[in-house]
């Protein structure tokens, strides 16, 4: 699996996976999981939506890609390679959080200072109210056990909604429980 770079007809950047038909084991093993990214960037779904393992390859895929020679360009060294990811992660085409982890094993610095974030796309406290959401806590209660307002909670379950993809508590729990987000039990 290749990517190159493209733009749209707008002039936005674009990046185009193209699948290296070395062999028939390559195409049955990568083209379902292609056709299921593209699939799921084309509804533009919330990144929870794809797989972890999904969006790690996508990443691992670019970075690789953007060493490479190509006919249209000279091969980027590391840093650059890097700081591009980076710049598609800023756009919302790649998962920030595998960007930095592709990154970091490739042997580049990984950027610090960001409120952690895991691979689900939520962040540390949507995370918090998510495991309250997940023992049948209202808002109510998970402000008082949150000590923030019961507004302020209804906007995080909003965004874990949206985040997840998901439309009731119910679906957030099994979301939770699909991506390891639930803490064990006290």
């Amino acid at each position: 699996m290749k990517t190159a770079k493209k733009t749209t007809s707008s002039g936005a950047p674009a990046v185009v996976l193209k699948v290296d038909p070395a062999s028939d084991e390559t195409r049955e093993r990568y083209l379902p999981l292609v056709r299921f990214v593209a699939e799921k960037i084309h509804r533009r779904l919330p990144p929870g939506a794809v797989p972890a393992a999904a969006r790690l390859l996508a990443t691992a895929d670019a970075y690789h890609a953007m060493t490479e020679e190509r006919a249209h360009r000279p091969a980027l060294t590391a840093a650059q390679a890097a700081e591009q990811l980076r710049v598609e992660a800023r756009a919302g085409r790649l998962d920030r959080d595998m960007v930095e982890g592709v990154l970091g094993a490739a042997g580049q610095p990984v950027a610090s200072g960001r409120p952690q974030r895991h691979m689900s796309g939520l962040t540390e406290r949507e995370v918090q109210v998510l495991r309250l959401v997940a023992r049948g806590l209202t808002n109510k209660e998970i402000a008082t056990a949150l000590e923030i307002s019961v507004k302020t909670t209804g906007h995080h379950v909003q965004h874990i909604f949206e985040k997840a993809g998901v439309t009731t508590r119910a679906a957030a729990t099994l979301f939770a429980m699909q991506n390891d987000l639930l803490a064990p039990p006290d």
